[in-house]
């Protein structure tokens, strides 16, 4: 695993473990909210650190907010709370591969229409 991803796994893992217990079902209005705020903040915090400030800030916020908006579209409160590495683990790992490419797609769309 790179140290990217295992930057990213630990991440989630961190701000999994600051859910509300009494939270819905799954993550709307309000509560959806404030965990993909805190998910964004959380991941932005790690901007500079093992390689990351290679990248401009703007494009690593993107994929922050991909990342939380996958986590809360794919996990449902109870998955979230009991942190089953079984269930939480391979959503973890495919959103942050989803939205690393996302961001990569975008740092090339940039480029090309700059050149």
């Amino acid at each position: 695993m790179t140290s990217l991803a295992k930057w990213v796994v630990g991440l989630a893992l961190c701000t999994l473990t600051s859910i509300n217990e009494g939270m819905a079902q799954y993550l709307t209005g309000v509560d959806r909210a404030s965990f993909i705020a805190g998910t964004v903040n959380g991941c932005m915090r790690g901007y500079g650190t093992e390689g990351t400030d290679q990248m401009p800030r703007p494009l690593f916020e993107q994929y922050c907010r991909c990342y939380a908006d996958g986590l809360a579209d794919r996990l449902s409160m109870k998955e979230l709370r009991d942190e089953n590495p079984a269930i939480v683990k391979p959503v973890i790992q495919a959103e942050g591969r989803r939205c690393y490419q996302a961001m990569k797609d975008e740092a090339i769309r940039n480029y090309l229409r700059r050149n």
